[in-house]
C-alpha cells in the first residue's frame, strides 16, 4: 500500500514539475512494480500519461483533469470484475482522484488502508483460484486389453437358418477291401455313421446408461462397441474352450518321457500325423509358451530350441506349424489339432445395437451385444489335448 502511494505521489510530483524525463521515470517505476495491476485496470491512465508526455508540459494538468471527469462519467456504465486485485485497484483510483490530484511536493494525502486488499505474491494456486483448473482432454479411452487370439480366429464358420445343426460323423465300420480269390465272393465292407445334433445358444450382454451420461461423456458411444466386443469374445472363448476340452482326444504322452515341453508337443504332432490328421495349429497357455523359449540346450550350455522349432519376428513354429499363445487355454494345457475339422456354427451373427426405446420412461439407453452360436468338433480324433504337468 505505501509503495503504491509513494509511486503515485512521485508521478504527481513529476507532472507538477513539468519535466518530461521525470514523468517518464515515475511512469517506469509504476510499470515495474505494478505492471499487471496498471495494465489490467488502468488502460485509460496509461494512454493519458503517454499523451501528457508527448504534448506540451503546460497542458498536462488540464488534460489530466479532463480525463478524470470522463472516467467519472463512465464509471456508472462499466461492468466491474467483482474479484481480484485489479477491481480494487481501479476502484481505488476512481474514488480518490481528488486526493491524488492534491498531492504536491512536500504535501501528502492520507488513504484508508481498508480501501485496498493487501498485495501478496501469487505462490499458492488454491489461494487465488476457485473452481476447476483449465485442462486438456484426451477423448480416447485407454482400454483394458482383450484376448490375444480367439477360438473363432482359428476355425471356419458355418451359418444355419435354425437353432439346431446336425452333422454326420463317420464311425468305425467293419470289413475291408481285399484281393479277390477267383471263384470266391468279393470282400464285404460296411460303414457306420453318427448323426450329431448341435444346438446353438445365445451369448449376450448389455450395458445401460442414461442419456445424460451419453451427452456428458461423449466418448461412451465410441468406447462401448470395442469394450463390449472384447467382453463377448472372452465369454465365447471360455464357452468354446469347455467344448474343445471335452471333445478332444487326451494325449498319451507325458512330460516325464521327454527333456522339455517342446519335445512333448512335437510327440503329439507326430501322434496326430499317425492318426492321419494334419496339424495346422498348436495353441498353448502363455506361461508354457514362454517356457519353451527358455529351453536350454543342456545345463549351462545356453538356450536353443529343439530341432524342428523356430522363432522369428514374434512367431513361434513347430515343424512349420504356428504355435499360438492364448489366454483362454488353462495353465499347463495345450491343443495340437487340425482346426479345419472344427466349426463355429452361427444362427445369428454377432450384433451390437443401441436403443433408447426399451427404457424410454427412464431416459436410458441400452447397448446390447449378442450372437447365437455353437461349436462343433466334427472329428474328436483331429484334436489332441495335452498337459505339461501330466505324469
Amino acid at each position: 500500500m505505501s509503495e503504491f502511494k509513494e509511486a503515485l505521489i512521485a508521478l504527481e510530483t513529476s507532472v507538477k514539475s513539468e519535466n518530461k524525463e521525470m514523468i517518464e521515470k515515475s511512469l517506469e517505476t509504476l510499470k515495474n512494480e505494478f505492471s499487471n495491476e496498471l495494465s489490467n485496470s488502468s488502460k485509460e491512465v496509461k494512454a493519458l500519461v503517454a499523451e501528457q508526455v508527448k504534448g506540451a508540459e503546460e497542458a498536462l494538468t488540464v488534460k489530466f483533469n479532463e480525463f478524470s471527469a470522463k472516467l467519472n462519467e463512465k464509471k456508472s456504465g462499466e461492468v466491474k470484475d467483482a474479484k481480484g486485485y485489479s477491481a480494487n485497484m481501479k476502484s481505488f483510483i476512481e474514488g480518490n482522484l481528488d486526493k491524488i490530484g492534491s498531492v504536491t511536493k512536500g504535501r501528502s494525502a492520507n488513504f484508508d488502508k481498508t480501501e485496498m486488499k493487501a498485495v501478496a505474491n501469487m505462490l499458492t494456486t488454491g489461494d487465488h483460484v476457485t473452481g476447476d483448473y483449465i485442462r486438456d482432454y484426451n477423448r480416447n479411452v485407454i482400454t483394458l486389453p482383450g484376448d490375444s487370439i480367439n477360438v473363432a480366429d482359428l476355425i471356419p464358420s458355418v451359418v444355419i437358418d435354425g437353432g439346431t445343426y446336425t452333422y454326420i460323423r463317420e464311425t468305425a465300420g467293419e470289413g475291408g477291401v481285399a484281393t479277390q480269390t477267383e471263384g470266391s465272393d468279393k470282400a464285404l465292407v460296411d460303414f457306420n455313421f453318427s448323426h450329431i445334433d448341435l444346438t446353438t445358444d445365445f451369448i449376450a450382454g448389455r450395458t445401460i446408461y442414461s442419456k445424460k451420461m451419453r451427452n456428458n461423456l461423449q466418448y461412451l458411444q465410441s468406447f462401448l462397441p470395442e469394450a463390449l466386443r472384447k467382453k463377448y469374445f472372452a465369454t465365447e472363448n471360455a464357452a468354446f474352450n469347455t467344448v474343445l476340452a471335452a471333445a478332444a482326444t487326451v494325449s498319451s504322452n507325458v512330460i516325464a518321457s521327454f527333456d522339455n515341453i517342446a519335445e512333448l508337443i512335437m510327440a503329439d504332432v507326430a501322434a496326430l500325423d499317425v492318426a492321419k490328421y494334419s496339424a495346422n495349429g498348436i495353441v498353448i497357455n502363455k506361461a508354457d509358451w514362454y517356457t519353451i523359449l527358455n529351453t536350454e540346450k543342456s545345463t549351462g550350455a545356453g538356450y536353443g530350441l529343439p530341432f524342428g522349432w523356430s522363432y522369428e519376428n514374434g512367431s513361434m513354429r513347430c515343424l512349420g506349424i504356428p504355435v499360438f499363445k492364448a489366454d483362454w487355454v488353462a495353465a499347463t494345457k495345450y491343443y495340437v489339432g487340425d482346426w479345419s475339422m472344427i466349426e463355429k456354427v452361427v444362427t445369428e451373427g454377432l450384433s451390437l445395437e443401441f436403443s433408447d426405446q426399451e427404457r424410454f420412461s427412464k431416459n436410458e439407453i441400452v447397448a446390447r451385444i449378442e450372437a447365437q452360436v455353437g461349436l462343433a468338433v466334427k472329428q474328436p480324433g483331429s484334436l489332441i489335448i495335452g498337459d505339461t504337468d501330466a505324469v
